[in-house]
């Protein structure tokens, strides 16, 4: 039998490497199952990353106009009925108006600034799945 291996041993060492570049080639290349699993953690840190994103651009608009309403609201006379100015009816109105602008804009901005927050933590937990590269 031995004598019978010696005849093929050129044919028993290609086979051996060959097989062994196999297990290479699929120990170190990903499966499809493993490629779709990296897709939808990909796909996952993309959509986090873009709605962050969004939410930065819009916090920076609504704190521009948080400060804008700031500005006016200190623009407007105290209203002195005793004496110097009185505010017109239509003015106070206006005035309240700005106010709960303030109020309101100051409200979005605190819940974009949590939702921020809520998904850098997201990220930082690593809710999307590890990305191996």
């Amino acid at each position: 039998m031995l004598e019978r291996l010696k005849e093929y041993k050129e044919l028993i060492a290609i086979i051996i490497f060959f097989l062994s570049g196999v297990f290479w080639l699929q120990s170190t290349f990903p499966s499809k199952n493993e490629m779709k699993t990296e897709l939808v953690s990909i796909r996952c840190l993309l959509d986090s990353y873009m709605k962050l994103t969004q939410l930065q651009i819009l916090s920076q608009e609504q704190d521009k106009q948080v400060t804008e309403l700031r500005q006016k609201l200190s623009q407007v006379p105290p209203d002195n009925s005793s004496g110097g100015l009185a505010i017109s009816p239509a003015m106070r109105a206006e005035f309240e108006q700005l106010k709960l602008d303030y109020a309101t804009s100051r409200n979005q901005l605190g819940q974009t600034t949590r939702d921020m927050a809520k998904i850098r933590d997201e990220l930082a937990r690593g809710v999307c799945g590890k990305v191996a590269l």
